[in-house]
Formats: structure tokens, sequence, C-alpha cells
């Protein structure tokens, strides 16, 4: 989103849905507006079927704590209802 050529992000409460490989997950998320990537747990990846592509990222937190994690697709992901 962009407001007089600024672009603007946020974090808002959004319905979310996964359509994993085995199955589908939806919840409500916290959605970072200004992201390019999504993080998921470990076990929900498992669980609903996601395809590692074999790369590992790191991101540094704002409060600074490093996560490594495995870069991967899932079949769809919506986000109030947009692909």
């Amino acid at each position: 989103m962009f407001l007089n050529g600024i672009r603007l992000m946020a974090l808002v409460r959004a319905r979310a849905h996964l359509q994993g490989y085995k199955r589908s997950y939806s919840s409500t998320a916290l959605v970072d507006t200004g992201a390019r990537m999504t993080l998921i747990d470990k076990l929900l990846a498992e669980e609903i079927g996601v395809e590692r592509t074999g790369r590992i990222l790191s991101f540094i937190f704002i409060s600074g704590q490093l996560v490594k994690a495995f870069e991967a697709v899932v079949s769809m992901f919506e986000i109030e209802g947009r692909s």
C-alpha cells in the first residue's frame, strides 16, 4: 500500500488459509503487510505438507533474534479470501 509515494507497512489480524499438499489449515493470523514471505511453524508445515526447495533462509527479528528456516512452497495461500 502506498500513500504519497511512501510504502506503508502494518501488522494486521486477518483470516488466513493455507492449502498444503496433504491438507489445508485456516486460522486468524498476524500479517505483516510489507512482508515478501510468510513463516509458519515446522509442525504445521509437516501437518499440511509443504514442498521444501532446499534453501535455508536466515531472518533477524526486530528483537535481534536470529531464526533460520527452510524455504518451502504450499499449493495455495489466501489472506482474507485473496490468493
